[in-house]
């Protein structure tokens, strides 16, 4: 939720200053979602298992071709699920993308 991002553009840029993150930063959370949604097919957040994270891998990789644009993609996916493991939405250590090397 950010407050004012629905403000004509001048506004926005002054509501912008109040939020907790960088519009860069919703965004790069937003195309990495939409990405491992059009990808994957994700049911549940829950049902997510280590297998999709390796289909979107091998998917985004053949699709982009640069290892640093994935690895960014799944740093922010370890990010997103954390936040989901915090909300309670899926099991404790569930996260897909948790562990050294899985991002």
């Amino acid at each position: 939720f950010y407050p004012g991002h629905d403000l004509p553009p001048a506004e926005r840029r002054e509501a912008q200053r109040q939020w907790g993150k960088s519009h860069a930063s919703m965004r790069s959370e937003r195309l990495a979602m939409e990405n491992f949604k059009r990808l994957v097919a994700p049911g549940w957040v829950h049902e997510v298992t280590t297998a999709d994270r390796e289909a979107f891998l091998t998917r985004r990789l053949a699709e982009v071709g640069s290892a640093a644009s994935v690895d960014t993609d799944l740093r922010v996916l370890r990010a997103v699920f954390n936040v989901a493991e915090e909300w309670k939405h899926c099991p404790e250590g569930d996260n897909p993308f948790a562990g050294r090397g899985k991002a």
